[in-house]
């Protein structure tokens, strides 16, 4: 049925003694519109006004320290450290669908080192976020966000830093999902956070 519209159709079955037949009527809905073309939307700091990005970074050998004014971050083992990233994505309109994402780090320390990142659960400052505390006044539930209402335990995507410049991970299904959910609910956007920690 190529085009909109009613058909009528009847099925008539039988053998050589007794036939029956029946009719129905089967209705063709027009196609749904073409979808949007798809859109690639960008949110990097200081770049065409957009100024929504926070990051720093918690370290264990420096507990109490803000790293928010930082231009480098650093995610590590040995010290443990991570970095912790967050875009304000509220310039998308409502109803967007995420259909990939990723993230693009400028690596300046290569490591052999795989890293993974995850979903922040808890809200963070940039000024005050510290390994013992997310904002001023706000402890982590474990220090360097490691309870489980600090982030959460699924990989959205590694990060695997071998060597120097610019270095794009594409986020896994998990990932993408969890980009839906802040553009669906914005106020659960805390963002993301690299790390390995030597455990």
């Amino acid at each position: 049925f190529s085009q909109p519209g009613s058909y009528l159709l009847q099925l008539t079955v039988g053998d050589s003694e007794l036939w029956a037949s029946d009719t129905m009527t089967v209705t063709v809905d027009p196609l749904p519109s073409q979808p949007s073309a798809s859109t690639t939307a960008v949110f990097q700091q200081g770049h065409g006004g957009y100024q929504g990005t926070s990051d720093t970074y918690l370290r264990s050998t420096s507990e109490n320290r803000a790293s928010g004014d930082r231009s480098v971050m650093t995610f590590d083992g040995v010290p443990d450290s991570a970095a912790l990233i967050r875009w304000d994505l509220s310039t998308l309109p409502v109803g967007s669908q995420v259909t990939s994402a990723s993230v693009t780090l400028n690596v300046v320390n290569p490591s052999r080192q795989d890293y993974s990142i995850y979903e922040l659960l808890q809200d963070w400052s940039e000024t005050h976020a510290t390994w013992n505390q997310a904002a001023d006044g706000a402890l982590w539930q474990a220090s360097g966000a490691q309870g489980d209402q600090d982030s959460a335990s699924i990989s959205l995507g590694t990060v695997s830093p071998d060597s120097v410049g610019k270095l794009t991970v594409s986020l896994n299904a998990e990932g993408v999902a969890v980009v839906q959910a802040w553009i669906d609910n914005p106020t659960g956007n805390h963002g993301l956070m690299i790390q390995r920690y030597d455990v």
